[in-house]
């Protein structure tokens, strides 16, 4: 297994102890929200499409992404509810994107630590992001011991969505979260847009060699197994491959979309809608970014 004990992060703070259980959706819009307990105090939120993680350990409660201001406030809310007295010890962010990382303000209690990657922190200066700044950052990797809870382990793979996307790893738990880059039960979305199709490969390809897991909770889509992270691995090296072989072969994108046969995912959520988009995004990638088109042995779309 890869090593991460680059550093490692204790807390203080009163010790106290309370429940959870069911949480019904908001009241106060119309987005559906929900606590889910995963055993041993830790915990996926949801608010509408999104998910995120929460942790309760002996001497407070560790946070994940904190969405967005109305996300991060209905569950700040909520924890007060369920733990009295129990501060917000630690918010994690998974990555740089907005949608995820703002709404950190509203899980502040004044002594909560922000933890980033370096990446993600150095984006949202030099793009002025309206983003609570991390108090922590690391380059590689990092390991955040909780009392009672055991240990988080938080690395980074390379480019694969966003800036500075890491995974998270609950060790005692044998949980992985990680957001975005690996989507269960559903295709990637869209046109892949943020993404990086060789960095989703080998970052997927990373984990499941050197993370020691049994449960997968990603940022969107199910929750599941290391077989599921598999088959989605998969797919998207079958999409890669596919749109590769296509513009090697002379095929123009739309001749791609109507040859390339993924009918072996054609179980997986949105497969009807988003096929196409998925190859495009593929094609635009390996055109714009990999400059696939500009090598001299692959032809002009319609040449050959």
């Amino acid at each position: 297994m890869r090593q991460i004990a680059t550093a490692i992060a204790l807390i203080a703070a009163p010790v106290v102890m309370a429940g959870a259980g069911a949480v019904p959706a908001s009241a106060q819009d119309s987005v559906a929200r929900e606590i889910e307990d995963l055993g041993g105090g830790l915990h996926r939120w949801t608010s509408g499409n999104y998910h995120s993680m929460f942790l309760v350990h002996d001497e407070g409660i560790m946070v994940a992404d904190p969405l967005n201001e109305e996300a991060a406030t209905w569950l700040r809310a909520q924890l007060k509810e369920r733990y009295p007295g129990l501060p917000i010890t630690h918010v994690i962010y998974s990555h740089s994107h907005p949608d995820h990382a703002y709404g950190g303000r509203a899980l502040d209690d004044g002594a909560t630590q922000f933890i980033a990657h370096e990446l993600a922190a150095e984006t949202w200066e030099l793009n002025r992001a309206l983003v609570r700044r991390p108090d922590i950052t690391f380059a590689d990797s990092f390991t955040l011991a909780l009392p009672g809870a055991g240990t988080i382990e938080l690395a980074y793979w390379g480019q694969n969505n966003g800036k500075g996307s890491v995974s998270m790893y609950f060790a005692e738990h044998d949980t992985l979260h990680v957001v975005d880059w690996i989507v269960l039960g559903r295709l990637p979305y869209r046109t892949l847009g943020g993404y990086d199709i060789g960095g989703m490969i080998a970052s997927t390809r990373a984990v499941l060699a050197d993370v020691p897991f049994t449960t997968f909770v990603g940022g969107h889509a199910d929750m599941g197994s290391r077989e599921d992270v598999e088959e989605y691995l998969s797919y998207i090296e079958a999409l890669h491959s596919g749109v590769l072989s296509g513009i090697i072969a002379g095929r123009s994108l739309e001749e791609i979309q109507q040859t390339l046969d993924l009918s072996a995912y054609s179980h997986l959520k949105q497969f009807d809608a988003w096929k196409d988009e998925n190859i495009e995004g593929v094609y635009n990638q390996l055109v714009d970014d990999y400059y696939v088109t500009m090598r001299p042995e692959v032809p002009e779309p319609g040449a050959t």
